[in-house]
């Protein structure tokens, strides 16, 4: 996939920004580094867009407990800048970052806890975070229930240590990461497939235009003929976009107007 340098886009009218999976940790101070010095170019050039944050931005963060919150205060501070005063910011809750409005709401940041359609000219786009694409994993799809129960939200908040909850996130982290990056080649490919499935059935219960996800680390930009699939369709040709991981390469999904059309692409931030 051809990606190109974010900063050598200066005439561009770009309307919307999508991240995910950065995996914010403590021992990846550069990623967090990288992140913030884009949010300030968007405010040097008064940007109006929005930055959409689609799960999976830290490495771990459970209500108010995570072991990277000192790391990112500087991070957070300027995403609240640039959310009162620019574009505004939205975070999705990931599976590596769970019950977060109580503590991003207070910055002024809006929190989707599972998926969110929005559109650009004319165009209908479905956002989440894209941790439901395998309905056959049902061990993931119970322990993602289990973590979103009230209950665990009040035992965040009131009752565990904050420094225990973030040290068994920590940890389930580490192994989740491992596992991600070692993938032969054909369980990569079986999880596009996965994953490309999962979007069109999204896209047809929503009658939209776009998917954007992101979670499985396979990144992917595919335009699909939907009224192959279904006659009578709407859309002649979709989109389905799994934004991968910043393991692979440190990118943002931005759109802009150009000739009155909307276009997406991938861009480079360092």
């Amino acid at each position: 996939m051809d990606f190109k340098n974010f900063y050598e886009q200066q005439g561009k009218n770009f309307v919307a920004f999508f991240l995910s999976d950065l995996h914010l940790r403590n021992s990846a101070l550069d990623d967090i580094a990288v992140l913030e010095n884009f949010v300030r170019h968007l405010i040097k050039t008064n940007s109006q867009a929005t930055i959409y944050f689609l799960g999976d931005i830290f490495d771990f963060w459970f209500g108010p407990a995570s072991p990277v919150k000192k790391e990112v205060q500087s991070l957070i501070n300027t995403l609240k800048d640039y959310n009162q005063k620019y574009g505004q910011v939205i975070f999705f809750e990931g599976n590596h970052d769970v019950h977060l409005s109580d503590y991003f709401n207070k910055f002024g940041f809006e929190v989707i806890k599972n998926h969110k359609v929005i559109e650009i000219r004319d165009k209908k786009i479905v956002l989440e975070h894209g941790d439901l694409f395998n309905p056959d994993d049902h061990k993931y799809l119970f322990l993602r229930r289990f973590l979103r129960k009230p209950w665990m939200r009040i035992l965040a908040l009131y009752i565990v240590p904050s420094f225990i909850t973030a040290g068994i996130g920590y940890y389930f982290s580490n192994v989740s990461s491992k596992s991600t990056k070692i993938r032969t080649n054909e369980k990569s490919e079986r999880i596009k497939r996965t994953f490309v499935d999962y979007a069109e059935k999204r896209l047809l219960e929503l009658n939209a235009d776009i998917f954007i996800a992101g979670h499985t680390h396979e990144r992917l930009h595919i335009q699909k003929n939907m009224d192959l699939l279904v006659k009578d369709f709407k859309n002649q040709t979709s989109q389905i976009i799994n934004l991968g991981s910043w393991f692979d390469e440190k990118t943002v999904l931005g759109t802009y107007i150009e000739n009155n059309q909307l276009n997406l692409d991938f861009y480079k931030m360092k």
